[in-house]
């Protein structure tokens, strides 16, 4: 805007390059004092219409500048507004990032806690495989002695049996055998 107010302005002066003032005596005795006054009143009114435009581009000039400076002055405000919020997100994400580091803290102390009762408790799993092995074992070689054992009373038991009946046949052969003797006259040979 100032070059469009200078430009008029230069172009103003180029008209009137020659101001009654600043012109030679020869050319002002060439003229009456009449055309002096006539000229002085032209060049008013041509300054004071010059004036009037200077005013109203000067006007003009402002307020576009103040538009492009309320422009810039909400422009600015949005931008402030923006990053406002922008800076109470960064200060919310910081938060949850720091709680989600405290939890992930706490996750990690349980899952080692959990880890360390799961090692314990598979150490007591193993302990009972172990004692359950070697139960089946124990269980095994009792069961084992027990049929040896079963099996020798059996053979005891039997044996007791046969000595019991053939005792008893013994005893039933030795007395009839006895009584064929006794009763029976012995036959010579």
């Amino acid at each position: 805007m100032q070059n469009l107010t200078e430009c008029r302005l230069k172009s103003f002066i180029s008209r009137f390059e020659l101001l009654p003032s600043q012109q030679t005596g020869s050319a002002r005795k060439q003229r009456g004092p009449e055309d002096d006054t006539e000229k002085m009143d032209e060049i008013a009114q041509h300054m004071d219409i010059t004036h009037k435009r200077a005013c109203i581009d000067l006007e003009k000039a402002t307020q576009l500048i103040t538009q492009v400076l309320q422009h810039e002055v909400e422009r600015n405000r949005e931008l402030y507004m923006l990053i406002r919020r922008l800076e109470d997100r960064e200060v919310e994400t910081r938060q949850r990032l720091s709680d989600q580091a405290e939890s992930n803290s706490l996750l990690k102390v349980k899952i080692d806690e959990l880890q360390k009762h799961l090692e314990e408790k598979d150490n007591s799993l193993t302990q009972a495989n172990q004692t359950v092995a070697f139960l089946r074992n124990e269980l095994r070689d009792l069961q084992q002695r027990l049929q040896r054992q079963q099996s020798k009373d059996r053979t005891h038991q039997e044996e007791d049996d046969w000595l019991q009946v053939g005792g008893s046949q013994f005893k039933v052969d030795v007395c009839a055998h006895s009584r064929t003797h006794t009763h029976t006259p012995a036959h010579p040979l």
